[in-house]
């Protein structure tokens, strides 16, 4: 048996050299500890398997442990990616020990990009160790600089100083005022040292002020935390100021977990200062941070504060929609503008139960409370429930219900994704169940429903982008359309929904059976065209090429919350008048894309008007040629609001609005 895997090691060892040059970040050396890490198959972030010149690799913190070009003929059909350990030599310091974590990266040629990615499970690594994992997948968070090491997965930018191993909501602005904290001894919840890819970070209630990685070696033996004051800038704004009692919280990344911490002596904060503290020490709570996009956010809480009540968790409202509150499945509050209190039927929050919340700008929720409960148990009724997820992390859909139960689940939305069984087999674009997020689960009957956590991973499994719909607003109101073109649409091509000639919901066709979140009004001005009772959306399928086929069947009405199985075929999209497919992105800023289809050869005018009637701009006022046309508007010293644009051929127009954002 020694002998049969040290002839392994020794054939695999010899692949590692058999490859081209890695990316600028991939490089690592040979120790004489391996392990060999085998993935049945490697995706990208859209689901797409890996290409020849692609490549996987593991590492710990910024240093990487081995790299694999990801080219399965060479493999013979099964890639491994090699992992090496200290071996006490200086060129392996920081590799590997038993019981270590890798973490992964991928490399996209085509794009020549860098993503972090995820495996299917957590395997501890030791020497000699040939685990066999079913995949592992990029997720939709990545850098362009070829160093590989250099993302900030909250800007979603490579500023070229952020580290990708910082956690989220440890993430600060450098002040003039600052002061250092020095800790002796820091300790996770089981009173064990904090290891190397730990961190310890300070706050000002819940603004971060500071932040450090906890590698005592680099330290010196001894770490210290900065934490920046408020000097009046805009960026400083809630930071320390003299005399603040600062807050410190430990990220434990073994558990992916964050933890409240208390330190032995507590230091009011003041400028310059460099107080020593002799131990701080994580306990058991559990501190939970969601982050909302703009526009509407399906969410739920594993934990929360003593006091559950919405006014507590919302105190600040400033980053709410204006005249939007929070929605739960039969309730509501929102705040009453005469006097800034909440009303509604909504007065207390819970951990069983998803929230709609609406937010004008990109915000951060973080709440303080129990360990969260994984044994959670929720009574479902017959129809849509909306319901939580129960604890940190993720878990894959059919993985997180119960066997027994799972032919009684007909299908499950989060907020632009949806999955259904058709056949036994769950298909759409929702892959799995995450902490933060709500979850429509449509049962069959009354049950009691408990997840299946057994293959829960610690981390959230960013889901794939649904590429143009994820620019759209938001709605509140949406149902789902499965959409099987399978013998139409190849890899790549982008199915596409409209309310007449309104773009309301879009995804990339993913080789099966997709779903397409068509949007609904919900009262929003931005929702103005989108879908109402009644309605019924046409599709479109955009080609790689370029070109738009109609797609054409049996389409039901839409209704909010519903999900329809529909099988379409192709019919080309062109007519005797002249359209305007698609105003793409829309709200937009600076420039939106107009594809307008021309029958035949004619004079076209092609103009823009704001609300009052006024001519803003003539776009195009001449001979065009028949077939589809893309053109670029990018509008000049004009104000934010809606604007119509209008097409003229012939005798015949057509008029679509859109609105410009500053």
């Amino acid at each position: 048996m020694t002998r049969t895997i040290l002839v392994l090691l020794i054939t695999i060892t010899a692949s590692i050299f058999a490859q081209d040059d890695p990316p600028a970040g991939f490089e690592f050396e040979i120790s004489t500890l391996q392990a060999f890490y085998f993935f049945n198959e490697a995706k990208s972030p859209n689901g797409e398997l890996l290409t020849s010149n692609d490549w996987v690799a593991a590492f710990n913190g910024n240093i990487c442990l081995g790299a694999k070009q990801w080219d399965v003929g060479a493999c013979g059909g099964i890639c491994d990616v090699p992992i090496m350990g200290d071996d006490g030599s200086d060129w392996t310091e920081g590799y590997a020990t038993n019981g270590f974590i890798p973490s992964f990266k991928i490399y996209i040629a085509s794009e020549d990009r860098f993503y972090p990615a995820i495996p299917n499970e957590d395997i501890p690594w030791e020497n000699f160790g040939l685990p066999f994992l079913d995949s592992i997948q990029a997720i939709n968070a990545g850098c362009t600089d070829t160093s590989a090491l250099n993302y900030d997965p909250i800007a979603e930018v490579d500023d070229g100083s952020c580290d990708y191993g910082q956690p989220d909501g440890f993430y600060y602005e450098q002040s003039t005022l600052q002061a250092f904290y020095f800790i002796n001894e820091a300790n996770d919840i089981y009173g064990q040292p904090l290891q190397s890819n730990d961190w310890v970070a300070i706050f000002n209630g819940e603004v971060c002020v500071g932040a450090k990685q906890w590698d005592v070696v680099q330290c010196g033996g001894i770490c210290d935390v900065p934490a920046m004051g408020d000097d009046g800038s805009e960026y400083t704004s809630g930071y320390l100021t003299n005399g603040d009692i600062p807050r410190f919280v430990v990220f434990d990344a073994s558990e992916n977990a964050f933890y409240s911490a208390q330190p032995s002596e507590l230091y009011p904060w003041e400028n310059f200062a460099l107080p020593f503290i002799a131990t701080l020490d994580a306990y058991e709570s559990s501190i939970q941070t969601i982050e909302l996009h703009k526009d509407n956010n399906l969410i739920s809480f594993y934990t929360l504060p003593e006091n559950t009540q919405v006014s507590n968790i919302f105190a600040d409202v400033s980053y709410l929609m204006d005249g939007y509150g929070i929605i739960g499945e039969n309730y509501a509050a929102q705040i009453n503008p005469q006097n800034g209190e909440w009303t509604g039927s909504l007065s207390h929050l819970s951990t069983y139960e998803g929230y709609w919340v609406g937010v004008e700008s990109p915000a951060t929720i973080s709440v303080e409370g129990p360990l969260a409960d994984p044994e959670k148990i929720y009574s479902l009724n017959s129809g849509l429930n909306l319901i939580s997820f129960p604890v940190l992390g993720s878990v894959g859909i059919s993985d997180g219900i119960p066997d027994e139960i799972e032919s009684d689940i007909s299908f499950v939305i989060t907020e632009s994704k949806a999955t259904m069984q058709v056949n036994g087999e769950w298909v759409g674009s929702l892959y799995n169940f995450e902490s933060g997020k709500g979850y429509w689960i449509n049962s069959n009957s009354n049950m009691q429903y408990q997840y299946d956590l057994t293959a829960l991973s610690r981390k959230n499994i960013d889901q794939n982008s649904n590429y143009i719909d994820d620019e759209l607003y938001q709605s509140k109101n949406v149902a789902f359309y499965f959409i099987d073109v399978k013998n139409i649409a190849s890899s790549g091509d982008v199915i596409l929904a409209y309310n007449g000639n309104e773009l309301v919901g879009a995804n990339i066709f993913n080789g099966h059976i997709t779903d397409i979140p068509v949007r609904g009004t919900d009262g929003h001005l931005l929702s103005s065209g989108y879908c109402q009772l009644g309605d019924t959306p046409r599709f479109e399928l955009l080609t790689t090429s370029g070109k738009r086929i109609s797609l054409v069947g049996d389409i039901p009405q839409w209704t909010n919350l519903k999900v329809e199985l529909v099988s379409l075929s192709k019919e080309t999209i062109y007519a005797d008048n002249p359209s305007i497919n698609s105003i793409y992105p829309n709200p937009f800023n600076p420039s939106t894309e107009i594809v307008i289809d021309i029958p035949h050869d004619e004079m076209t005018s092609l103009f823009v008007f704001d609300i009052r009637g006024n001519l803003v701009e003539e776009i195009i006022n001449d001979h065009v040629s028949s077939g589809s046309h893309t053109i670029t508007w990018t509008p000049k010293n004009i104000s934010s609001g809606t604007y119509f644009i209008y097409l003229k051929m012939g005798e015949s127009t057509k008029t679509q609005k859109v609105v410009y954002l500053k």
